[in-house]
């Protein structure tokens, strides 16, 4: 379901000729999206874990080959925030789920399958 819905705000985008921006884990290809959006297509690059270079060399390699024009670097910082929507919802660093939450999750098969 995240495929079809990234498919079809790439797609909105490419007719309004706005940019669209996939992110790294996004919900399809860099090659897929360039093939509904090629006019409009950005990619957004976060910083891989551990350092490993040859992994976003190799996702700017693929996405210089589909014919994304725009690379977004995405940096973030090495401290936790508070936020407090986070707070309110019971959001702890390191993550630990609640009972609640688990119970949330399984009684919303609909986004299960998203994932």
């Amino acid at each position: 379901m995240a495929g079809r819905r990234s498919a079809s705000l790439a797609a909105a985008a490419q007719r309004a000729m706005v940019p669209y921006t996939l992110g790294l884990v996004g919900g399809m290809t860099v090659e897929r999206a360039a093939e509904i959006a090629p006019d409009v297509l950005w990619f957004q690059l976060y910083r891989c874990s551990r350092n490993e270079h040859a992994i976003g060399f190799d996702l700017v390699r693929r996405a210089d080959a589909a014919g994304v024009h725009v690379l977004v670097l995405t940096i973030d910082v090495p401290v936790r925030t508070t936020r407090a929507r986070e707070v309110a919802v019971g959001i702890t660093s390191p993550f630990r789920p609640t009972l609640r939450m688990v119970g949330g999750t399984l009684a919303s098969p609909g986004y299960l399958r998203s994932l």
